[in-house]
């Protein structure tokens, strides 16, 4: 059996606030984070560079023999080339962030 009385109206049916709310609510739409997806990237190519070295022996030796014949000037170069990586990285990063602010 089923009981048919009806329900008590609400005190609050004649509220503005009532009135207003929408019948379905608004989802905004989920945030792309860019600055972990580019990080993402970066360790994904440093992750498979390594791979391809490390799964050869050939390709092992032949990076061991060029690190340990480097000149200090030629250490210094990698070095530098390397911040200089990581510093494009950041202005990318850097970049990203502010063409994802909203305008004021």
């Amino acid at each position: 059996m089923t009981d048919t009385t009806p329900l008590p109206e609400s005190p609050f049916a004649d509220s503005p606030i009532a009135e207003s709310a929408p019948a379905t609510p608004v989802i905004p739409r989920p945030r792309i984070r860019a600055g972990a997806v580019v990080w993402g990237l970066f360790v994904i190519g440093v992750a498979s560079a390594t791979l391809y070295v490390i799964a050869d022996a050939s390709r092992r030796t032949a990076l061991f023999s060029w690190a340990t014949t480097l000149t200090p000037g030629g250490a210094v170069l990698v070095g530098v080339i390397a911040l200089g990586a990581v510093l494009l990285l950041l202005g990318v990063l850097g970049a990203i962030s502010r063409a994802q602010r909203p305008v004021e």
